[in-house]
């Protein structure tokens, strides 16, 4: 009886082991979800209410590493709208060029750049400019 017990635990061990090893490949949100989770964040972004762009601006930053296949195309124009306007606060224009830089799209490394070399805010600039390093460092490696 004993060994049967044993057995029975040692076989019960040795299977949860090797299904808790096992790769679990799911997906959290559909395409369609994904879909309209960019709908809901291009409207935060282009709201006037600075809560809304940051709060939108967050839930990318977010989202993106859920969904990382996705291209989040449709973020690109108003986060560079964020980033370019020169009236927006440096937090909300700071947050606005990091997720540029993350989506890693020419378009938000031009905008990247140019405020690099043009924009008024000196924190925004020196911001700016490490992230335009940065990704030119990263190309010239490949």
């Amino acid at each position: 009886m004993q060994r049967l017990i044993i057995i029975l635990v040692a076989g019960t061990t040795v299977c949860t082991t090797l299904f808790a090893l096992q790769p679990i490949e799911r997906t959290l949100y559909s395409q369609a979800q994904v879909d309209q989770i960019e709908k809901c964040i291009v409207n935060g972004l282009q709201s006037t209410e600075t809560t809304q762009q940051v709060d939108a601006a967050m839930m990318l930053h977010r989202v993106r590493e859920v969904a990382p296949a996705h291209d989040w195309d449709r973020c690109i124009i108003p986060l560079m709208h964020i980033l370019n306007d020169e009236d927006n606060q440096p937090p909300v224009r700071l947050l606005a060029a990091m997720v540029l830089h993350e989506l890693r799209t020419k378009r938000g490394d031009f905008a990247i750049s140019r405020n690099a070399l043009y924009t008024d805010n000196t924190r925004v600039k020196r911001y700016c400019t490490l992230l335009a390093r940065a990704r030119l460092i990263e190309t010239t490696k490949l």
